[in-house]
């Protein structure tokens, strides 16, 4: 490694980060010593290719280093434009094997982090973990950044907490302009909280103006396997639309189900 890694840094950029493919994918970098590959992989996420940086992201969570990853985090988030997006980020954090490990030094440090990779973390743990509940309903009423509270809004689409049931509903018929992806996510969230007050609301949307909160509108309805006697206003009413969007959703989710999806 001592003789490899200075000829690899003067190797055009490609080759650089299929050496970190390399460390990544056999897991070398667990065996090597760090004090020489380390700084090498770092160099790599300060390159102006995303190659470089993801390859070497990989290459560090490959590591099971805590340390080495979160140092890889705080470089990211203080050179946001190095910092790639943010899917690449998460589906590559799960990759890291030590994620119990991980996540409680991701919150404690995630407020010093900008708001973009705050969300990316967000995502992360969504898939990562599901014993964050308490953490991210904090979050979620606290925070003023629609982006996040999207993240926390589709936590709890994945895990339910009825704690979370206020605030979805809330702002699932909310119709603010500006303000659409919240509502629709909280739609889209609902699809796992029945009731009542779900149904009516979700059957009020998908009339929305908005084509995006009418689909999940129609979407929650039919995953939730709602029976069809109580949409029977929609399906034999006067919007074609929701009629139409609706029928498609409840045929779609049927065809899943049937196929064990």
């Amino acid at each position: 490694m001592e003789e490899l890694i200075p000829v690899y840094k003067r190797k055009p950029d490609m080759e650089k980060a299929c050496l970190a493919y390399v460390f990544a994918i056999f897991h070398m970098t667990k065996f090597q010593a760090k004090e020489i590959v380390f700084p090498f992989l770092f160099d790599l996420l300060g390159n102006k290719s995303l190659y470089c940086r993801e390859n070497a992201l990989r290459a560090l969570y490959s590591s099971e280093d805590i340390q080495a990853v979160m140092q890889a985090l705080t470089f990211l988030d203080a050179n946001e434009q190095l910092l790639p997006h943010k899917k690449i980020l998460a589906d590559g954090l799960l990759s890291f094997d030590k994620k119990e490990e991980l996540i409680p030094l991701l919150w404690k440090k995630l407020s010093e982090f900008h708001p973009r990779m705050q969300v990316s973390l967000l995502d992360y743990i969504r898939y990562a973990s599901s014993n964050w509940k308490d953490e991210m309903l904090s979050m979620l009423e606290t925070s003023q950044d629609m982006e996040i509270q999207i993240a926390c809004v589709r936590y709890f689409g994945r895990y339910q907490d009825e704690r979370s049931v206020s605030f979805l509903l809330h702002h699932a018929e909310e119709e603010k302009e500006g303000f659409w992806e919240l509502q629709n996510a909280c739609i889209s969230a609902l699809a796992v909280y029945p009731g009542p007050q779900t149904l009516e609301i979700l059957k009020k949307e998908t009339s929305s103006k908005n084509w995006y909160v009418r689909y999940n509108a129609a979407k929650s309805l039919a995953v939730l396997n709602t029976d069809r006697d109580a949409l029977a206003d929609i399906l034999q009413g006067n919007d074609r639309y929701a009629k139409e969007m609706l029928e498609y959703q409840l045929d779609e989710v049927k065809v899943q189900r049937g196929a064990g999806l």
